[in-house]
């Protein structure tokens, strides 16, 4: 189990996430990833190009589901 802590200035909450389910999700986001690319930029520096810009964005919205 993970536990994931989330701040802000309103509330602190704490988040319980089963690491299986983790590792679900990242598996879905790595196919949905190389699904978009072609064969040739399926490489680990393009997809630490694309996490970084997933980072770089997250940061500068709230992600609400």
């Amino acid at each position: 189990m993970l536990n994931i802590i989330q701040n802000d200035f309103k509330t602190s909450e704490t988040t319980y996430l089963d690491e299986d389910k983790v590792n679900l999700v990242v598996e879905s986001v790595i196919e949905t990833i190389k699904k978009g690319l072609p064969e040739e930029a399926q490489t680990v520096e393009a997809l630490e190009f694309i996490t970084d810009r997933i980072k770089e964005r997250v940061k500068e919205k709230r992600i609400e589901l």
